[in-house]
């Protein structure tokens, strides 16, 4: 990573999943922000349960990016094919995360 001089702050942004209480695994995603005064937030993202076809992927130890279109590439249901492209992109639990930490960021006196 290159620093900037400049730069007022620095974001990084990470998806994963794990199994959560019940042993079923959730995606999710962490967002950061630090600043050149050492200030640094972190936030996560709502936590959403894999449907079981990617459930039982990850438990046969396969990692799931190789795997996650399978699920949806052919499907006729649109709910299907929009949840799959969901997991997939992982749009909205990276929007999530990264609209908590900016919010918390540009309004630090108020947390």
């Amino acid at each position: 990573m290159k620093n900037i001089k400049e730069a007022e702050c620095g974001l990084g942004i990470e998806a994963g999943y794990h199994k959560n209480k019940d042993g079923r695994y959730e995606i999710f995603s962490y967002a950061t922000i630090v600043d050149r005064n050492k200030n640094k937030i972190s936030c996560i993202s709502h936590k959403f349960a894999l449907p079981k076809f990617h459930h039982e992927k990850v438990e046969s130890g396969v990692q799931l990016c190789n795997y996650v279109e399978e699920y949806y590439k052919d499907a006729a249901h649109p709910v299907k094919k929009y949840l799959g492209e969901m997991i997939d992109s992982r749009k909205l639990i990276l929007q999530d995360s990264m609209r908590q930490v900016l919010l918390r960021y540009i309004m630090k006196d108020e947390f």
